[in-house]
């Protein structure tokens, strides 16, 4: 059990809204279970129930990968096209790339990224992490604006393993307060049409017993 120190809150804004950043520089190699909570000694007017525990595990990195392409159906039946390809490096680092667009009514939105900041692979399911780069094209104007927010993504992609099973991709956009802006392929679930995922080596761990992630609210895509 380990207690961290109290952990300042940025202040952002956005009402309600504040950043607390942790880093710790080692941890051996096994699972740990994160609960975060405001301390009220130090918080007079700001309550808050504690979060629900959070497994993550550490492990050294072997040769997974993972890649896929096609397109899911958001809530507004809207298409999202996919296509990607995440790995571990020989030397333990990141390496890939993920582009995804979206049209809405006459706003074209592309998503990208070659900066893969975390990855990982449990049995079936892989997912990862991203900074990306945000570009509106507007069909009537004919004009390509990049959205100056800081944006990063986190894309869960299923491998049927089965000839005929049904691969499953979603994606979450965050902005800089971690809040999101845009998710799809959680209702309707992001079953893949026109292309699959394939995921090459896994590991099992003892804790998980979840297939997909489910979300009952969804988010549209929006710019400042």
């Amino acid at each position: 059990l380990q207690i961290m120190d109290s952990i300042p809150v940025s202040t952002t804004d956005l009402a309600g809204v504040g950043i607390a950043t942790v880093e710790i520089l080692t941890l051996a190699e096994g699972e740990y279970i994160i609960v975060v909570s405001l301390n009220p000694e130090q918080n007079h007017y700001y309550w808050s129930q504690d979060s629900d525990p959070t497994i993550i595990t550490i492990y050294q990195p072997g040769h997974e990968s993972v890649r896929g392409a096609g397109w899911i159906e958001d809530s507004d039946g809207n298409r999202g096209h996919f296509v990607f390809l995440v790995k571990h490096t020989s030397r333990g680092g990141l390496k890939g790339f993920i582009f995804y667009t979206l049209r809405v009514d006459n706003l074209v939105y592309f998503v990208k990224s070659t900066e893969i900041t975390g990855f990982t692979i449990y049995e079936n399911h892989a997912f990862f992490e991203a900074s990306i780069t945000i570009y509106m094209y507007d069909l009537e104007t004919k004009e390509k604006t990049q959205l100056e927010d800081t944006y990063r993504l986190r894309i869960d992609a299923w491998d049927s393993k089965r000839r005929h099973g049904k691969d499953i991709f979603q994606i979450q956009i965050f902005d800089r307060y971690g809040l999101v802006v845009y998710e799809a392929g959680y209702d309707p679930l992001g079953y893949v049409h026109r292309g699959n995922i394939v995921i090459h080596g896994h590991r099992h761990h003892r804790h998980h017993g979840h297939h997909w992630h489910h979300r009952h609210h969804h988010h549209k895509m929006r710019h400042c």
